[in-house]
């Protein structure tokens, strides 16, 4: 099942506890566990109806773990991922200001620096 088209589970995965879960697995050593997860999140925080799942990324320790990851990784897609999330969280309100406060130094010398 995937959660970009199942609507009535992303509500639910935060429910049960399960963003907290792949927010770890971000942290993982295996890089396809990582991008499962990464991937997970991104869908998970898609859109304006997911504003909860986006707090509880942010609470759960989702943007450091994210940050973490970009700063390590060398794989293109896994920074592709992991832009993706933090671009989906950006449209919380309550999430807004943590990303721009502890994200936006690791995005331009990670993402914009070595790609312009």
């Amino acid at each position: 099942m995937k959660t970009s088209y199942n609507l009535a589970c992303l509500p639910k995965v935060c429910l049960l506890g399960g963003i907290k879960y792949l927010v770890d697995l971000l942290d993982h050593k295996v890089l396809e566990v990582q991008k499962n997860a990464c991937g997970a999140l991104r869908n998970l925080v898609y859109g304006r109806t997911t504003d909860d799942n986006k707090i509880a990324v942010k609470n759960d320790g989702g943007i450091p773990a994210l940050l973490r990851l970009l700063r390590k990784t060398v794989d293109a897609e896994m920074r592709e991922l992991i832009t993706g999330v933090l671009w989906n969280l950006s449209s919380c309100d309550g999430v807004k200001m943590p990303i721009i406060r502890d994200a936006l130094t690791t995005l331009t010398n990670n993402v914009v620096i070595p790609h312009s």
